[in-house]
């Protein structure tokens, strides 16, 4: 599924330029692993300079539901959820 939804988020979206994958990657490894919170979601977009947020849940094997969040407030500007 992660690959999937790698190939999902790749590009733009609608306005939204998407972070490479590269740099995710680094960030994430500097950061000391994935986060697990919204909050250490939050703090990794900053050090990233994101405008916004997409987090995720994978809520059992057919749902997920993503959220759009402003990084400079951590407001939810967007909610979606896939089945």
């Amino acid at each position: 599924m992660a690959e999937g939804l790698d190939d999902a988020v790749a590009g733009n979206w609608d306005g939204l330029t998407v972070v490479g994958a590269a740099k995710v990657d680094a960030a994430i490894r500097r950061h000391g692993g994935l986060p697990v919170t919204q909050t250490g979601a939050l703090d990794l977009a900053k050090q990233l300079d994101a405008g916004q947020l997409i987090w995720g849940q994978v809520l059992n094997d057919s749902r997920i539901r993503a959220t759009l969040y402003d990084v400079s407030t951590g407001e939810r500007s967007n909610e979606v959820g896939l089945e």
